[in-house]
């Protein structure tokens, strides 16, 4: 006799939560490589909002948040550098 979940709102919640990460963590990832074309034509500011919404689209994608880490980085450096 196979027993219940002591919590099965739980477990439905980690369910979902195995399903959609994958569907976010593609979707995040199509969204960095979308980052990463706008940074390498220049549009750094572009770039960082879709470093942004790629971290907002799944949380836990270390890539998107080293990289939104990086070009926040570098534009502080471009801003610092212009400003007299």
């Amino acid at each position: 006799m196979r027993k219940s979940p002591r919590y099965p709102l739980r477990s439905l919640a980690a369910q979902h939560a195995r399903t959609s990460f994958s569907e976010s963590r593609k979707k995040a990832l199509e969204i960095l490589a979308s980052a990463h074309a706008m940074e390498e034509s220049g549009d750094r500011v572009g770039a960082i909002s879709e470093y942004r919404r790629a971290a907002e689209t799944d949380p836990t994608c270390s890539e998107a948040w080293h990289d939104l880490g990086l070009a926040a980085e570098a534009a502080e450096i471009a801003i610092r550098r212009d400003t007299p």
